[in-house]
């Protein structure tokens, strides 16, 4: 019983995940469109929101479930970067896309912006005492500052 609950439970997660990830490359396709707007920031928003509750979810799932994928959160800034600050930020997407694509559902990636003024964001920011960006969080550790492909790859075992 308990294993077809949490299949199916995962099954309803990585759904939802996809969901939110449409969502997500609408509201890219408006930001490369400089259709900057009230609006288009309300989206985002509630698009991090979702990919923090989609986390949240694959922390319990993991959890009650015994599951051995890793959650990998993404922290990155959008304002007031310096070139330097873009171009970390740039490769370690890239990076982490690449790790994605090399270990599939071995991994939750989790992209969330930093400085969208959001409660549950800036708590879990302090609580993991983050200063720098890009920062990724592999389940607990916290690497601030770019990390290469090859040491991702190590602590996520693929």
């Amino acid at each position: 019983m308990q294993k077809d609950y949490c299949e199916l439970a995962l099954e309803q997660n990585l759904a939802y995940n996809q969901k939110i990830y449409q969502e997500g490359l609408e509201i890219e396709f408006a930001e490369k469109a400089n259709r900057f707007t009230p609006e288009l920031i309300d989206q985002k928003r509630r698009y991090i929101l979702l990919q923090t509750q989609f986390w949240f979810n694959s922390i319990e799932l993991k959890e009650r479930c015994n599951f051995t994928y890793h959650n990998v959160v993404y922290f990155y800034k959008q304002k007031n970067l310096t070139r330097e600050e873009i171009i970390d930020q740039k490769t370690q997407a890239a990076v982490l896309l690449d790790l994605k694509e090399i270990c599939g559902n071995k991994i939750m990636l989790i992209p969330l912006a930093a400085d969208l003024n959001l409660t549950v964001i800036d708590a879990i920011i302090k609580q993991h005492n983050i200063t720098e960006y890009p920062t990724v969080i592999i389940d607990d550790i916290v690497l601030q500052g770019l990390r290469n492909l090859d040491e991702l790859k190590e602590l996520v075992e693929c």
